[in-house]
């Protein structure tokens, strides 16, 4: 009996270390996003990849441009260019210039691709917004990381019981 004990205390004690070193970690990865500013950045755009292609999307007020890109040697070429209609109208974080040269897009994309790579975040977006999440980052681990500006934001039921299963990492990031 003493020794089932002893294997509970030591497995209660490894749960209790992994907890704190998991939970250090996700704080650790939320600084950096926060040192590197990427929720200014990435708010009103989505970058998407699709094997050796990507997804950079530019959100404007009640419509979408998405940008395919292609690697070519090593940089970037825009192979597609699509401008839809938003099912909703974005009060805030939206483009309001859709007149950029390509060379400005795929200098920007290269910024994010660049920015992703360092921070290991795999892709992110915001298609989420309407739902009151900000931000969506899959990181390379498959993990995913959330940011909502306002919780009082998330008002559908489903969004309300998502939110409620994620991990809360500080005020405004979550971990699922």
């Amino acid at each position: 009996m003493k020794n089932i004990l002893n294997i509970y205390k030591l497995l209660l004690i490894l749960i209790l270390i992994f907890t704190l070193i998991s939970c250090d970690k996700s704080n650790k990865i939320v600084q950096d996003f926060e040192r590197n500013d990427v929720v200014n950045k990435f708010i009103n755009n989505s970058l998407v990849s699709r094997g050796d292609k990507y997804v950079f999307t530019f959100y404007l007020k009640d419509s979408y441009v998405e940008y395919f890109l292609i690697s070519e040697k090593k940089s970037f070429k825009i192979e597609n260019r699509n401008e839809k209609k938003l099912a909703y109208v974005r009060n805030k974080f939206y483009y309001d210039n859709t007149s950029y040269s390509d060379d400005e897009v795929i200098e920007l994309f290269m910024n994010h691709l660049n920015l992703i790579r360092i921070l290991n975040i795999k892709e992110y977006t915001t298609e989420f917004y309407f739902a009151g999440f900000d931000l969506k980052l899959t990181m390379e681990d498959g993990s995913r990381y959330y940011y909502i500006r306002n919780e009082r934001n998330v008002t559908i039921g489903s969004w309300q019981e998502f939110l409620n299963s994620l991990e809360k990492v500080n005020e405004n990031w979550y971990l699922e």
